[in-house]
């Protein structure tokens, strides 16, 4: 597989981006904090990774708590793939 970059290659997909996400759960808690949240939008080539964070939750953290849990895991995914993440080879 190759590496994930903004804006070059192949849109990545629904399922890459799970995958990728729950990789950054460090503490197997399934839920993401602010900080692993950060860590994948670095990982996926995203420009200014810890302010994407903060978006990523202010549109998805239904419940407030500051983490994205199973039941929001989905919706975070949508808003994911909304930003155009695209797989270079």
């Amino acid at each position: 597989m190759g590496f994930f970059v903004r804006n070059k290659g192949v849109p990545v997909s629904d399922v890459q981006l799970k995958k990728l996400f729950s990789r950054f759960d460090k503490n197997n808690d399934n839920r993401l904090s602010r900080e692993e949240i950060a860590e994948a939008f670095s990982q996926l080539g995203a420009f200014f990774p810890g302010y994407r964070a903060g978006r990523a939750l202010a549109y998805n953290d239904a419940n407030g708590d500051g983490f994205i849990d199973l039941h929001e895991f989905n919706d975070f995914v949508n808003y994911a793939l909304s930003r155009g993440f695209e797989l270079k080879f």
